[in-house]
């Protein structure tokens, strides 16, 4: 079986709307359909303290997430078939499930994890060990592959 779409996951950072962005512009050269993807792990709570109302749950957040993403997709690529999907598990794990399906999967360098003096966040380096992982690295336009 061929894999025919480029993967991306997305965790609300600058550096993953970098991923977004150069995956769209990928999949529209390459005319591959894109997915969109954000892994919620099962150990958040589902009414976190940062929520903006006291309505929000964070599975609304994370479709937002989403949303925000495909639009922002769809805006640079139209023509390219976009989708979006919300998991739930191990970020890492989830993704890799992901790259077994897919032509390539985009991660950005960094996402919102704490550790400053990291050029890679712990999901790119996870994903790097992948054949078919890209990590897009910060600030820069082209992906690496790992």
């Amino acid at each position: 079986m061929m894999n025919t779409t480029i993967v991306v996951g997305i965790d609300g950072s600058q550096s993953a709307r970098s991923a977004v962005i150069w995956a769209a512009e990928d999949a529209a050269l390459r005319c591959l359909p894109l997915r969109i993807v954000h892994v919620r792990e099962p150990w958040r709570a589902e009414h976190p303290f940062t929520a903006s109302t006291d309505q929000e749950t964070l599975t609304e957040r994370c479709q937002a997430l989403l949303a925000d993403a495909a639009e922002l997709a769809t805006t640079l690529a139209p023509g390219v078939r976009t989708s979006t999907a919300l998991l739930t598990g191990a970020v890492i794990e989830r993704l890799k499930t992901e790259s077994e399906r897919a032509d390539t999967v985009v991660v950005g360098s960094r996402g919102l994890g704490g550790f400053a003096g990291l050029t890679l966040g712990s999901v790119g380096l996870g994903r790097a060990r992948s054949r078919r992982a890209r990590a897009l690295p910060a600030g820069r336009g082209q992906a690496a592959h790992g």
